[in-house]
């Protein structure tokens, strides 16, 4: 991430079946860092600019506070350097 020309994170695991209803965060299976919630209910939609919007538990005030993943710690920074 932020690094022009480096390969691009991919989410382990295989994608969910269409043909399947899905419970939860269809993500959550190959999340590493997904919450119990996420496997039971959809995450709500939260505005984290006026241009961005996150589908994620973790921005609920109700959520624990986790410590970001080192992957993605300052990654608004490195984004603005780069000029992405």
């Amino acid at each position: 991430l932020a690094t022009q020309n480096a390969p691009l994170y991919a989410i382990p695991g295989t994608p969910p079946s269409l043909h399947r209803s899905i419970t939860g965060d269809a993500f959550a299976p190959r999340n590493p860092y997904c919450l119990e919630i996420d496997k039971v209910k959809q995450p709500p939609v939260f505005q984290v600019s006026p241009t961005h919007f996150a589908k994620t538990w973790l921005l609920d005030p109700r959520a624990p506070k986790v410590e970001k993943p080192e992957r993605i710690q300052n990654l608004h920074n490195r984004l603005r350097r780069t000029g992405l």
